[in-house]
């Protein structure tokens, strides 16, 4: 317990400026440099010509299922398996990536429970408060997604 207290410490010493802000502010900064470490892990890991390629093929195979599902289903079941077996490439493809986020993630997540203690964001319109969780996820989704666009990763 000694050692992750040590690094609770070392995390919360090196992040001292920004925890000195709102904590709806720290958990925002904090959030992004992670989600952007995420979403680099992923730009370097994963061959993106691939992706795009599997993505690309995912797509037409799919417009053809739903065509073949109105006058052929037979076909159109051969066609889903396809999709099926692409899908399988792509999630291979994703593996090796996502393993090396859970470790930013177990370093990270961990130590917010620890630092964003009670409510962190209220939201007026829905009287709803969230905690640190709540407001790390609500943060990762369209942030993600920004990332990926700014950096090309699919």
């Amino acid at each position: 317990m000694a050692v992750v207290e040590s690094y609770y410490s070392i995390l919360s010493s090196l992040f001292s400026p920004v925890l000195a802000m709102p904590l709806f502010l720290a958990e925002l900064s904090i959030s992004l440099l992670i989600i952007f470490l995420i979403t680099l892990v992923y730009r370097f890991t994963t061959n993106q010509t691939a992706m795009r390629g599997l993505k690309q093929q995912q797509q037409e195979l799919s417009a053809k299922m739903k065509e073949l599902q109105k006058t052929n289903p037979e076909e159109a079941n051969k066609v889903a398996g396809e999709v099926l077996k692409l899908t399988n490439t792509q999630m291979k493809e994703n593996m090796k990536p996502m393993m090396l986020t859970m470790v930013v993630v177990l370093l990270f997540l961990p130590w917010f429970g620890e630092v964003f203690i009670g409510p962190i964001v209220t939201f007026p319109l829905f009287n709803y408060s969230v905690g640190w969780l709540g407001w790390y996820i609500v943060i990762s989704i369209p942030f993600t997604q920004l990332f990926r666009k700014l950096l090309g990763v699919e």
